[in-house]
Parts: C-alpha cells; structure tokens; sequence
C-alpha cells in the first residue's frame, strides 16, 4: 500500500506486515474492536512529531510553583504553563492530579480538551528519579555523583554523556555501556581506559579507533580483533609503541589534534561494514544488537518484530517507539518504560491498556491521563467504574474518528517546548522562519553568564594539561567556534589530570554535536 506524506509529500509504503500489526494491535473495548488507521506522515515525520515533545539538554532555572525551592528544570521560568514541581514533591501524595480532572465535552475536539488538561496538571522540573547528587541530569534514572547526563540509567561519577548504561568515571560519551575510565568513546561496551574512539567492544587502552573488538594498548587502529600494541594497524613491540606514544605528546591539545586528524584520514582506506552491530535476522537498521525481523529502527537491542523505532530495548510486535523499555503491543510512544497495549503515550513506566496519556506510572485502563499515578478506569484524569468507563471510552474514540484525531499522536503545536529546545532539532535542523512556518514555537537562546573572575578565550589556554592552574575553576572559557562560555568543574578538572587530558576548547553543546556528527544519520540508502 503506497501512501504520500501529509507533511513532506514523500511516498512511502505500509506493508502487509504493518497493515496486520495496526489490526492486532487494535484496542479491544466492552468487546468492541476499534482499528488503528494506517498513518498519515511518512516514518520520518512521526518520528520527528514525538521528537518535539522531548527536550533532553536544554536546562533553566526556577523555582517551583509548590514549595518555591530553586530547581534546575526543562521548563523556563517564562513559560505560561506548566506548573512545575521538583521531583521529590510530584512523586509525593501532597497533591492529586485527580482533582484536576474533567468530564469529555463531546462538542469539541480531544486534543484540545487533552491540551487543556496538560496545561493546568503540574509537571516534574526534571526526569531523574533515584538519583543521588545529579542536579543536571535528565531522562536519567539511578545515577549518582554525575553531572550533565542524559538517558543515562545506573551511572556514577560520569559527566557530559548521553546515553551511559552503568558506566564509571566517564566523560563526554555518547551510547556506551559498562564503561571505565572512558572519554569521547562513541558507541562502546566494556571498555576500560579508552579514548576518542568510536564502535569499541571489550577494549582496553584504545585511542583515537574505530571498529575494534577485544584489542588492548592500540592506537589509531580500524577494524582490528584482539590485538595488542598496534599503531595505525601496525604490529609493533611493546617498547616500540610506548616511545611513539610518548612522541604522540597525547597530555596536548595539539598532540591530540593532530592524532584525530591522521586518524580520520586513515579511516578513510578500509572498507565499512554495511551497518554497527551484531546478532540480526532479517533485519534492518544501524546499531543493531539481538534484533528479529525488525525494520527501519536504529540503536536497538533485543527486540522481535518492531519496525520504525530508535533507541528501544527489549520490545515485541510494536511501531514507531522512541525512547522506550519492555513493550508489548504498543505504538507510537516516546520515553516510556514498560508498556502493554499502549498506544500514543509519552513519558510513562508500567502502562497497560492505555491511549493518549503522558506521565502516568503504575496504571491501566487510562484514556487521556496526565501526571496520573496508580490510577485505573481514569479519563482526562476523572475517576469512573469499570462500567461507566467502557460504555465512554468508545464514545470518545468515535468522536475521535469523526474529527479525524484518532491514530494521530499528539500534535506539535501543543508541546510546552519550542522547536529548537527539544531533540527534533538534533535530528531534522529547521531554521527559526521554517519552524514559525509551520505554526511551531522557537525559542532565541540566550546563555546565563557565569559567575566568573574572568573570561578566557579558549586559544590562550595552555597546551598541555600539566600546566592547567587550579584557577581554572574561577574562569570562563569562550569556545573557539560557538564563542558561548563554559565552564570547567572541580570533578571534572580532576578527571582530565587523572587521565593526562587537555582541557577542552570547545562548548559541551559543540563537543556533543561533533561527536553525534561521526554517527550516520538515521536513515537507510538502497546500494551494491
């Protein structure tokens, strides 16, 4: 079945496997079956409508609307809504988000009630429940002693990563899991003590290389299996490889430079594998690990019979999920742990039975919740029999239909974030005219200045980071491409001298941005 984007006009096609997944998938009410309509907007452009409602990085300050504490949170102070609280008072039973409920007006469409309801419910300033002295971290859970992370869960004394799956001591990673010790590594597993990296499993003193497994004490290296002491693919001795080491001068900003550059530029002479991952069948996609006939998904790990899907671990028979955990039959969902039969829902964990709801945890039987916990037979937060619930719930659907609302996600227009404050932004780049086109909100960011003794140009910091003064604590540095200021924090310092690093030169907002740009982007190409 060919069918043509509404958004972008791009063709594209609905299998006989999908068109069988929306009718297994169908919600089943009071014994009546109401079928999930075959999407309007091409993968790319559902993808990117649940990507508007998830910022990930950029923070504000403020305070919050119950207790007046000062918090770091995803929703700037100016913002006319959301009430915002802090995490340990959304979690208790201070408040009800019942008492914001409200019966369904038949005379008006859904997504305007559900919009309504989203905007007076209080929302938590920041995703990181049960974790400890991890202010700035967000879509995180059971960190500790970490700074700046994002989708990262059971990580400690880490900062500037985004998604680190139990790792230590790391810094300015991005996809990496059971790692040391470990800077700028791009998509790594168990690796100790390697740097600048990318595609490493089971590593060990690795620098500046691409696609190893089990190699140790190697530099510049590609392709490379279980070896030990090798220069840009050169068997060396071990005495040999640590004097090119030392004339490296790897403690430099200008050592390391030079190494990536050479490194990149060797890269280019081998051949590339056609995707990143292993154990796949009948398949496709990038980062790819334990998959079963799953199609079109990228980063995704133990999963069978998903299709159009990024960063999902462990789900089965489920489309376009983001962002998710342990899901069973669910599509069209961002940021949501586990999940039965759920569909068009965001940011939410142990969910069975739901439609349209967004930050509701522990529940089931929920239609068009918001910030509900341990809730049953709720619609737009109002409480109902099992039996009042079935006999309405069908109702509402068939109003949905009517209005041509229902199988829809959440429309953009009604994300509290702007366009450039949320991930869309990383993945489809709009300039500030093209967003406001399209009836989307934009945001001109500007930075908090640091409370700083000076402000320092990023090309006038020493070289090596043997001559680092403590003072750097009290300085600003401005990025040598952005010209944003940054600072350098104490466990931070302590972390590049441990490691021989130079401080960096360029904004955390930059460096994550050049790492993320040596990944292929999230699409397939057909070739020999």
């Amino acid at each position: 079945m060919q069918q043509s984007c509404t958004q972008c006009g791009t063709a594209f096609e609905i299998t006989d496997a999908e068109r069988a997944f929306y009718d297994a998938a169908s919600p089943v009410i009071a014994g009546k079956k109401f079928p999930l309509p075959a999407p309007e907007l091409c993968p790319s452009c559902r993808y990117q409508q649940r990507l508007t409602w998830r910022n990930e990085r950029t923070f504000y300050r403020r305070v919050s609307n119950a207790t007046g504490k000062e918090l770091i949170s995803i929703f700037s102070a100016d913002k006319e809504w959301p009430l915002v609280y802090e995490q340990s008072f959304w979690w208790s039973d201070q408040w009800n988000p019942k008492d914001y409920g409200r019966s369904f007006d038949f005379s008006q469409p859904f997504f305007e009630q559900w919009a309504a309801l989203f905007r007076s419910v209080p929302q938590i300033a920041l995703n990181n429940q049960q974790s400890e002295n991890c202010e700035f971290t967000n879509q995180s859970q059971c960190n500790k002693d970490s700074y700046m992370l994002f989708c990262c869960n059971g990580s400690r004394d880490c900062m500037y990563c985004m998604w680190a799956q139990t790792a230590t001591n790391c810094v300015e990673c991005s996809y990496i899991g059971k790692g040391e010790l470990c800077f700028e590594i791009l998509n790594g597993s168990n690796c100790y003590q390697c740097t600048s990296s990318r595609n490493l499993e089971n590593c060990s003193d690795v620098h500046f290389s691409k696609n190893c497994i089990g190699c140790m004490s190697c530099i510049g290296c590609v392709n490379m299996h279980n070896k030990r002491h090798c220069y840009f693919n050169e068997q060396l001795s071990e005495e040999e490889y640590e004097r090119r080491i030392r004339d490296a001068r790897l403690h430099t900003w200008s050592g390391r430079q030079a190494m990536q550059d050479r490194a990149e530029l060797f890269f280019r002479d081998f051949p590339h594998k056609y995707y990143v991952g292993s154990n796949i069948e009948q398949s496709t996609g990038d980062y790819l690990m334990r998959v079963k006939d799953t199609s079109n998904s990228f980063n995704c790990r133990d999963n069978e019979r998903v299709s159009h899907s990024q960063d999902v671990w462990r789900a089965r028979n489920c489309r376009d999920l983001t962002e998710t955990v342990e899901n069973d039959f669910s599509y069209s969902l961002e940021g949501c742990g586990p999940t039965v039969q759920s569909h068009f829902c965001m940011k939410l964990m142990d969910l069975s039975f739901g439609l349209y709801c967004s930050h509701c945890n522990f529940s089931k039987h929920l239609f068009g919740c918001v910030s509900l916990n341990h809730g049953q037979y709720c619609i737009l937060n109002k409480q109902y029999t099992k039996e009042e619930y079935e006999d309405l719930v069908p109702r509402i659907i068939e109003h949905m239909q009517a209005t041509h609302e229902w199988g829809k996600h959440f429309p953009t227009q009604y994300s509290p974030f702007a366009y450039n404050e949320t991930v869309a932004q990383e993945y489809f780049p709009l300039t500030k005219e093209e967003v406001l086109a399209r009836g989307w909100k934009w945001r001109d960011q500007t930075d908090e200045m640091p409370n700083v003794d000076k402000i320092i140009p990023a090309a006038q910091l020493p070289d090596s980071i043997d001559d680092i003064p403590d003072d750097i604590l009290n300085w600003a540095i401005e990025c040598e491409v952005t010209k944003r200021p940054f600072k350098i924090i104490k466990q931070e310092l302590e972390f590049y001298r441990t490691m021989k690093l130079p401080v960096p030169r360029l904004h955390p907002d930059e460096r994550y941005r050049r790492r993320m740009a040596l990944r292929n982007p999230r699409k397939l190409w057909d070739r020999e």
